[in-house]
């Protein structure tokens, strides 16, 4: 793999799955995870896995400061389709 690595000019930066801290970018991503879900789920807390993919899919469709692109735009390429694209506004015509 290193050596599809060195090809493709990647620099890869390993961490350990079970050890977070060992990634900054990792941790910053987690820290961001959890209070964007925090303003979100109930107050029981026990609808947090219903609130995840919604937390994500904002998260990936917000620009970056240091790029202005958002995540999910600069994996694929394309820009996301929102769930309000899709839907009608009423009163409004198509």
């Amino acid at each position: 793999m290193q050596e599809v690595w060195k090809l493709l000019g990647i620099h890869a930066q390993l961490h350990i799955s079970r050890h977070p801290m060992a990634s900054g970018q990792v941790e910053r991503g987690n820290k961001t995870v959890v209070s964007m879900l925090k303003k979100y789920v109930s107050t029981n807390q026990k609808d947090w896995d219903i609130k995840l993919p919604l937390v994500l899919m904002a998260i990936r469709a917000t620009p970056h400061r240091p790029t202005g692109v958002p995540p999910f735009e600069m994996m694929t390429g394309r820009q996301m389709t929102l769930p309000l694209h899709h839907s009608p506004v009423p009163g409004r015509a198509a």
